[in-house]
């Protein structure tokens, strides 16, 4: 099944050109969250449990549940395939789902997030909205700050979106860009006339 995926990606090419490990391990754990404010327990492909480091790789989107899905959103990839179903049953409201959400980026602790928005996308988002072009690579080592500006740049105000509300909540983030160290272009070059929001 990879082994396709990684195919269809080009991602075999690039591997077998550069010597780049692909990953295999589609197992996954349970491990203990003992700081957390929702899960005690959280259930993590193991792959990630076993590196290093990891670098988030989201894309911008605007999103039905959360209004927007960036960095933090993103990690909820962590949680294996068919489990997420169970997470979302769990967390039926934004609010605990929100906190499930900074649970897993506190545990996981990305060292890099690198949120896409290239090309974005507007409206019904995660899965059936518009794109839209940003033109912009939005990157930084926290989750929260990196999510801001991202709301920042599309017209949403960070503390509308639900999974920034639940890390101001905890005192791991602000709502304001200006208390941000931004590097390159000043957020007034590159913001863009405001997404259009999920219809629910």
């Amino acid at each position: 099944m990879l082994s396709t995926l990684y195919e269809a990606t080009g991602m075999m090419e690039v591997a077998a050109r550069t010597g780049a490990e692909l990953n295999y391990d589609l197992s996954s754990l349970r491990v203990d969250c003992p700081q957390a404010r929702a899960l005690r327990t959280l259930d993590i492909a193991g792959a990630v449990a076993h590196a290093d480091a990891v670098i988030n790789l989201p894309k911008l989107k605007t999103h039905g549940l959360l209004q927007l899905t960036a960095a933090v959103k993103n990690l909820f990839g962590v949680v294996p395939g068919l489990i997420k179903g169970a997470y979302h049953a769990r967390f039926p409201s934004v609010e605990r789902f929100s906190t499930m959400l900074v649970d897993i980026v506190q545990y996981v602790r990305p060292v890099l997030n690198v949120v896409d928005a290239v090309v974005a996308m507007e409206g019904d988002g995660p899965s059936a909205g518009t794109l839209r072009k940003v033109g912009l690579l939005i990157a930084g080592g926290d989750a929260y700050a990196v999510d801001v500006v991202c709301a920042d740049v599309i017209g949403m105000s960070p503390g509308s979106v639900q999974s920034i509300a639940a890390a101001v909540r905890r005192g791991l983030s602000g709502v304001r860009v200006e208390d941000i160290e931004l590097h390159g272009p000043s957020l007034s070059e590159v913001r863009v006339a405001p997404f259009r929001l999920p219809s629910t």
